[in-house]
């Protein structure tokens, strides 16, 4: 996604911000042997303005605008934030 090509696996979360170029492809080597395998993912649209502009300008809103600001270049979630 963005400016990086890695191979994705089971459980991978990414947070994507607007106008990020992505795709997610299997490799021919995972279907291989297996025709009926197929990747699964579930994916969540959501305009930023969804609640409007002054929520994002709320003191207790700051940690998710700078969410979005840092998703603006893609962000892979890890570690115990993946697993809650």
């Amino acid at each position: 996604m963005g400016d990086s090509i890695e191979s994705f696996d089971v459980g991978d979360m990414v947070f994507l911000g607007p106008n990020i170029p992505h795709v997610w492809y299997n490799d021919e080597a995972y279907h291989r042997n297996d025709e009926a395998l197929k990747a699964r993912s579930v994916v969540i649209y959501f305009p930023k303005d969804i609640f409007g502009d002054k929520f994002y300008g709320l003191p207790e809103t700051k940690a998710l605008t700078d969410l979005f600001h840092r998703a603006q270049r893609g962000m892979k979630i890890i570690g115990n934030t993946r697993k809650s």
